[in-house]
């Protein structure tokens, strides 16, 4: 990961609500959480890298090979994440509005976020719409912070629930399996990273 990237700071109600966690569930919460923004740190540099026009096509492909593992590695701690983040819930309100995205899925916006801040700042200094980017960004994780702690104080008191978190992210498994789906004329052969 790029050096000296910014932590990743959660907002006070998430907080709060982890911090009634069980220790080792909470050592378990902090470390997955710690190694999340670090790979989508290595995946920002990654992407950065795979974006030089002098790279040769076999340069190419390993970076997208490096992009498929990193991103494959970062659905797998975000679901691990949503584990131990799914035990805050009220499990007694099935009848509670269902909310589209685990607590997960919004920690690792929160990351991606607080590196595209991180980010636009070094640049701004040399790029005038970095620098105009940089208060909006701000205001949006703001208002991420604000949403996902709503979101946490809704789920422990079951006044909303979470979707389930598995991902079933493929990153290139099994490609000769999703080319003879495809070809039946099946979804399973659309793009297997989107989503």
């Amino acid at each position: 990961m790029t050096q000296n990237s910014p932590p990743l700071v959660l907002p006070p109600g998430l907080a709060r609500a982890i911090a009634t966690l069980q220790d080792k569930d909470l050592h378990r919460l902090d470390d997955t959480v710690t190694r999340l923004h670090t790979v989508n740190g290595r995946l920002w540099d990654t992407e950065d890298r795979v974006r030089g026009a002098l790279l040769s096509a076999t340069q190419v492909a390993d970076c997208k090979r490096e992009i498929d593992q990193l991103n494959a590695e970062r659905n797998t701690l975000a679901e691990r994440a949503d584990e131990v983040l799914s035990s805050l819930a009220d499990a007694g309100r099935a009848d509670a509005p269902l909310h589209t995205e685990t607590l997960a899925s919004v920690v690792d916006r929160l990351s991606v976020l607080t590196l595209r801040i991180w980010h636009s700042e070094r640049a701004a200094a040399r790029d005038e719409l970095a620098r105009r980017r940089v208060p909006a960004l701000h205001g949006q994780r703001e208002e991420l912070c604000a949403a996902l702690d709503a979101l946490v104080s809704d789920v422990v008191a079951g006044r909303r629930r979470l979707p389930v978190p598995a991902r079933f992210k493929l990153y290139g498994r099994d490609d000769a399996a999703l080319r003879r789906s495809s070809r039946a004329g099946t979804c399973a052969g659309s793009s297997p990273s989107v989503g």
